[in-house]
């Protein structure tokens, strides 16, 4: 199942970016889908979803959109933003 495969290096990305910025968690996965003979958007939605449980990405809305070229890319991701301490934000 090499969409599981996938998903799971999506979602390691994904949180490592999110971590990276400093964010509580990944609210939203933005995932183009080129024409590959293996994986629908169903699929792949599905994937993300399982790979993401117990990880910051738990929950998170998946976006795939089809594409005409290219293989599958994670091209961004929304983030929530990491508690400041104390509950206060510099605004």
């Amino acid at each position: 199942m090499y969409e599981l495969a996938i998903a799971q290096e999506i979602v390691k990305r994904a949180v490592a970016e999110a971590q990276r910025q400093g964010a509580s968690r990944v609210t939203a996965f933005h995932v183009r889908l080129g024409p590959v003979g293996f994986a629908t958007a169903d699929d792949l939605t599905f994937c993300i979803q399982a790979a993401s449980q117990g990880t910051i990405a738990e929950g998170a809305r998946v976006d795939v959109r089809d594409v005409k070229k290219g293989g599958i890319a994670l091209k961004s991701i929304d983030v929530d933003e990491a508690p400041v301490p104390g509950g206060e934000r510099d605004t």
